[in-house]
Formats: C-alpha cells, structure tokens, sequence
C-alpha cells in the first residue's frame, strides 16, 4: 500500500514589515482555529496575502513586488516559520 504524503503546512508564525498597509507585524498562530477579523480596510486580506507571498514567492493580487511595498517605504520583508 502507498504511503500518502500531507500537502498542508501549518503556519507558525509570521512577521511582516513595509507589507502593504502592515508596518511591523508578528503574527503567532494558535494550536487550534485562528481567525483574523478586523473592520474593512484594515489588512486582513494582506496578512493572508503575506502567507500566500511566503509560501509561494508571490501575489494572488498583483504580477509585480513593487506593488507589495507599503507606499512610504522603498522595500518590505515577509517572514515564516511552517
């Protein structure tokens, strides 16, 4: 019988600087179910385009980096422990 392989990774942490509209963000994710509730515009579709950007080197919204970079600022990091 084949063994089958877990395509899922369980997210840590996360760290965020200059990502769109987050700052300096650290994110620690629970053991159990993590929600991200916030009022509109207030980065929540971010955060969880900061995961997809780490996990993927890029953007479910935009072809480009520079896009990504919180309008004040010259670059940004994204940081993850899977």
């Amino acid at each position: 019988m084949k063994e089958r392989m877990s395509s899922s990774l369980k997210l840590i942490f996360l760290k965020a600087r200059n990502f769109r509209n987050l700052k300096d963000i650290f994110y620690e994710t629970g053991k159990n179910l993590n929600l991200i509730i916030g009022n509109n515009a207030q980065g929540k579709t971010n955060i969880l385009e900061a995961i997809f950007a780490v996990a993927t080197n890029g953007s479910f919204r935009t072809a480009t980096d520079k896009h990504m970079v919180n309008y004040q600022e010259k670059g940004f990091t994204v940081n993850a422990r899977y």
